[in-house]
């Protein structure tokens, strides 16, 4: 949706056409951070089930802001999950990240998984 909403929107105020070139780079970059967002957002799923609502999740998320943002100024952001996403955007941020950036967002997103699997599995389960 945001992807046709920038289109539009760009169509609609009159922005250049652009080369083919552009066109695919930026649906390249837009769906590599897409992928990476949903990998980093499966550990709130697992907030969500432990705290049984939307609370526990919502300030997990504020704290991951937080310490994003102070981690990505350190210079230590490659190594933040939660950075990563962000930090592919920045004309030279894909220079800059290494693989371990990307494994540590899928082993995230797999923790995240298997977490919520388990607590859905295992935790007060009265049978």
């Amino acid at each position: 949706m945001l992807f046709l909403a920038s289109l539009l929107l760009g169509a609609a105020i009159g922005l250049s056409q652009g080369t083919a070139e552009v066109f695919w780079h930026g649906t390249a970059t837009l769906a590599v951070v897409a992928c990476l967002v949903i990998a980093t957002v499966f550990p709130f799923a697992f907030f969500a089930s432990v705290g049984r609502g939307y609370l526990l999740p919502m300030g997990v998320t504020l704290l991951v802001i937080v310490i994003g943002n102070f981690v990505a100024v350190a210079g230590w952001g490659n190594y933040f999950p939660w950075a990563v996403p962000a930090l592919y955007t920045e004309p030279n941020g894909k220079g800059n990240l290494e693989a371990a950036s990307y494994l540590l967002v899928l082993l995230t997103g797999l923790a995240g998984l298997a977490g919520t699997y388990l607590w859905w599995r295992c935790a007060d389960q009265s049978r």
